[in-house]
């Protein structure tokens, strides 16, 4: 006779919210884009594209903030996953990334890989509900084995 210790089951809701709706997510809960402050925030989901967690990791001034990256890696960690994407605002309203805008996206990106994470994006939103991508710039350019991931998802999806 067996016995039978443990048993595992996978439950995946539907409503939960998805990675493809995360520039909406970022409007409709945080209110990023009415930010007076600059302010960060992790947003760290698994491979059926289903949103763990969104995270603020930063807050800072009228222009700048200080983003500490361990921060940023905990808050996907925490999540209990490995894909994640990062946004911020510019309270100015002009969504185009600075110098340390893209300097922090490439300082990220470097951490997020020696830990076997995948950085897939940072959004800038703005307060007219703009947001600029930097993947989809080309900025950011997200590993080739997950780049086919996230389109066959996509596809999947539609």
């Amino acid at each position: 006779m067996r016995t039978q210790f443990a048993s595992v089951t996978l439950t995946v809701d539907k409503d939960a919210p998805t990675a493809i709706e995360i520039p909406k997510l970022l409007f409709e809960l945080g209110g990023l884009h009415n930010a007076s402050q600059e302010t960060l925030w992790v947003i760290a989901y698994d491979s059926l594209l289903q949103v763990r967690t969104i995270v603020e990791v930063a807050r800072g001034g009228y222009h700048s903030m200080e983003v500490p990256i361990p921060a940023v890696l905990t808050a996907v960690l925490l999540a209990g996953t490995h894909r994640f994407v990062i946004a911020h605002n510019h309270s100015t309203g002009d969504v185009t990334p600075t110098i340390i805008d893209i300097d922090l996206t490439r300082t990220i990106m470097v951490a997020a890989n020696a830990c076997g994470l995948y950085f897939e994006d940072h959004y800038i939103l703005g307060p007219n509900r703009e947001v600029l991508s930097f993947a989809d710039k080309g900025i950011l350019i997200p590993a080739p084995e997950l780049a086919v991931m996230a389109k066959t998802q996509k596809k999947a999806r539609v």
